[in-house]
């Protein structure tokens, strides 16, 4: 539920603290890649030919 359009707890609202340790990690790449309802952590490497839906990525993850 937290990657559909309406999660039940929003990670960008200004009231939602969040407390967690910073990471110094590149934008993640995606090359080619279909992603419909998911969110993608910082670091992550998706190749072409990929498909992900409703799916939480989390960090340095990599695919194809």
């Amino acid at each position: 539920m937290l990657a559909g359009p309406n999660p039940p707890f929003d990670f960008f609202a200004p009231d939602g603290v969040i407390y967690t340790r910073m990471r110094n990690l590149p934008a993640s790449r995606i090359n080619g890649a279909a992603l419909e309802e998911s969110v993608v952590a910082d670091g992550c490497v998706i190749g072409s030919d990929t498909r992900i839906e409703r799916s939480l990525i989390g960090v340095r993850a990599a695919s194809g």
